[in-house]
């Protein structure tokens, strides 16, 4: 079983379809495969405060990441250089990938669950629904009260028991 949150949902969808052999299960949360079509580089471009070269701008990303922005940055240890290698290095993932299209999910028959918050700003219910939609052996759970962050968060209970029980029914697999 692969799953993961937001980055790592995404590096779960793609395993699913680039390699569907390899896991007997996934669970997807934060994940959204079109990012072209949903709108998502813009947004990312507007968070990164990245120019039309895709270099982002480390004063505006600090600003974007508001009074939280100390305590993402205490997360990757290594000072300003190693931040801005780390936010160099990641850019083109938001603001160059490609996504994976619906003949890509496809090909992903493995039971899948998906999950999102019902309040999440960044990928939204609507956008969950529709990757749901497209997979052919998906779940889809929805965690009222519950933004982006909520997986970690206040809320982490609630997507922990779906996880929990997804898993329970697929172990195995």
């Amino acid at each position: 079983m692969v799953g993961g949150y937001s980055d790592g949902g995404q590096v779960a969808l793609e395993l699913g379809a680039r390699h569907p052999d390899v896991a007997g299960a996934l669970i997807v949360g934060g994940a959204y495969p079109d990012w072209a079509g949903s709108g998502l580089r813009e947004v990312w471009r507007e968070f990164l405060g990245a120019d039309a070269s895709n270099t982002p701008d480390l004063a505006h990303l600090d600003a974007s990441l508001g009074e939280g922005a100390d305590h993402v940055k205490s997360l990757h240890p290594g000072g300003e250089a190693r931040w801005q290698r780390l936010i160099d290095q990641t850019a083109p993932m938001w603001l160059e990938y490609e996504g994976l299209t619906d003949d890509d999910l496809s090909r992903i028959h493995v039971p899948t669950l998906v999950f999102a918050g019902d309040r999440d700003a960044q990928i939204t219910v609507d956008l969950t629904v529709s990757l749901y939609e497209v997979l052919p052996n998906a779940e889809l759970a929805v965690c009222p009260d519950a933004d982006h962050a909520a997986p970690i968060g206040a809320r982490a209970g609630v997507f922990a028991a779906a996880i929990r029980d997804f898993a329970v029914r697929h172990a195995g697999s």
